[in-house]
């Protein structure tokens, strides 16, 4: 028997951006969903799988016809505990007078930074701010040269400045979410959105556009989606939401408690390998050896994973 996936994908960008998109690639995904189902007779691994596995009720709709009837839902994403954890503030971080936003990953159009750099102009006017951005990429020039014509490298450590931290090894990125007060994530373009799993692990609210990856992973408890109905409006609800974050030490903290229950519970590896075996339990029918019998004694180990 066979089991594919998780699958991720059939994600479009939001009607207001499309621009966004290079031709080229709207083409390519115009022509590979057109020739999907005809490409599913040629291959027939996904009409003859025993399960299909998708992240979300999207990746379900964007299946060619024909293919196996028996699909469950399983982001695709998980999170490591022992590196996405909260160790408190540093010293250095309790010293800011400004509470830190986060942005964290790769510098491409489609995360929209550009957005995020005018909101938080926007948001400084009316609430002691300041945005740290970790990641590296083609956009990170125009990004830095945006950021010094909006004013707000001049105070880069200080409230309504912006901090270009570059790339960072795991830990790094781990740490500097350890000190931040918020992830924001203004992508419009997002299937997975991982960032947004470790945010909530490490005890952060989360701030992102309600479009793909974090709208299976986030809800009102544990951060704030932001409609991308066009640029203005996006802006501007980053924009408001900063403002509402940085004024609420409570929700913050609320949000952050409780986005890290929900990855606890959901999005533990340990958690989704276990459910990962279940699936092939099933798939194998009745003849599926049992669940290895628990310990028996303190020093007795099941067999490793």
């Amino acid at each position: 028997p066979v089991v594919i996936g998780p699958m991720n994908g059939g994600l479009d960008y939001p009607p207001a951006f499309r621009r966004r998109s290079p031709l080229i690639e709207r083409l390519f995904m115009s022509a590979g969903r057109w020739s999907a189902s005809a490409l599913n007779r040629l291959i027939p691994g996904k009409r003859r799988a025993a399960f299909l596995l998708v992240a979300n009720a999207l990746t379900r709709r964007s299946l060619p016809a024909g293919v196996c009837t028996r699909i469950i839902e399983l982001v695709e994403n998980g999170v490591d505990l022992s590196v996405w954890r909260p160790d408190g503030r540093s010293e250095a971080a309790s010293k800011s007078q400004a509470v830190t936003f986060l942005f964290l990953g790769r510098l491409v159009a489609l995360k929209s930074v550009d957005l995020l750099l005018l909101a938080l102009q926007r948001a400084a006017r009316e609430a002691s701010i300041r945005l740290v951005i970790a990641g590296d990429g083609p956009e990170r020039a125009r990004l830095q040269a945006l950021a010094d014509e909006l004013g707000l490298t001049a105070a880069a450590e200080g409230p309504g400045g912006v901090t270009f931290k570059g790339w960072l090894s795991q830990a790094e990125a781990a740490e500097q979410l350890r000190l931040a007060d918020c992830l924001v994530l203004p992508s419009v373009h997002d299937c997975g959105g991982a960032v947004v799993l470790e945010a909530m692990c490490v005890g952060k609210p989360v701030i992102a556009t309600a479009w793909g990856g974090p709208m299976d992973y986030l809800d009102d408890s544990c951060g704030v989606l932001v409609p991308p109905t066009g640029r203005e409006e996006l802006i501007q609800g980053f924009a408001d939401a900063m403002i509402r974050m940085a004024r609420s030490p409570q929700m913050r903290q609320a949000m952050g408690e409780r986005g890290r229950e929900k990855a606890r519970a959901e999005y533990d590896w340990e958690i989704k390998v276990d459910r990962m075996l279940e699936i092939y339990r099933r798939a194998l029918g009745p003849e599926a050896p049992a669940q290895p019998p628990p310990p028996t004694s303190p020093g007795a180990r099941t067999a490793p994973r």
